[in-house]
């Protein structure tokens, strides 16, 4: 597991579970009509994380208060891309922890 770790702040957590990435620099590009769809709603919700898996690699990428979080490393692993707008990326076997906390969460990879 890397040693990497991002703290978020809240104090009621809501997280959607996804399939397919919406942030991603993964070799499995994002799907424009997904995000069209999806993106908005997490916007307007205030959700704070969306995880997903699809490309096989661990990934953190912040932006306009959604963390999206890629968790798909516990397989064969795919190439992964420059990173460049990622907190944190990284294609090797393991898996994400999250610990939610009342006001924290803290996600390991």
């Amino acid at each position: 597991m890397a040693q990497f770790s991002c703290r978020l702040r809240h104090r009621r957590w809501k997280v959607v579970v996804g399939h397919l990435p919406i942030r991603s620099h993964g070799i499995h590009s994002t799907e424009p009509e997904y995000i069209g769809r999806l993106t908005p709603l997490l916007e307007k919700h205030r959700v704070q994380l969306y995880l997903n898996g699809h490309n096989h690699h661990a990934e953190l990428v912040k932006e306009k208060g959604v963390a999206y979080v890629t968790c798909g490393n516990g397989s064969d692993l795919y190439p992964i891309g420059s990173g460049q707008g990622s907190e944190f990326i990284g294609a090797y076997a393991g898996f994400t922890a999250l610990d939610f906390g009342r006001e924290e969460l803290v996600i390991r990879f």
